[in-house]
């Protein structure tokens, strides 16, 4: 963890230009989940998110380990927090 006066430096350093990048990135980001045909705001679509940022690929669902759904799902506050790779489906955040 960095130190306080380490993060109030990075916090400090936050400026439009920063957030522009980072608004301009994610709207990339987007794009290629639309087209790669999945949907962001579906459990899969964020499952598959989480994935893509860590591996640099979009898996399958099934391909994700039960243990990882899980966390990403109690993380998010949707569906069961110990699902089996087969269960998809969508829940509103409590």
């Amino acid at each position: 963890m960095a130190s306080v006066p380490t993060a109030f430096r990075v916090v400090d350093a936050i400026d439009d230009e920063l957030l522009a990048g980072n608004r301009a990135a994610r709207a990339r980001v987007r794009r290629v989940v639309w087209a790669a045909g999945l949907n962001p705001v579906t459990e899969h679509g964020y499952v598959t998110l989480k994935a893509f940022q860590r591996l640099g690929y979009f898996p399958k669902l099934e391909d994700v380990p039960p243990g990882i759904v899980g966390h990403i799902r109690g993380c998010l506050g949707i569906g069961p927090t110990s699902p089996s790779a087969g269960e998809v489906g969508h829940q509103e955040p409590t």
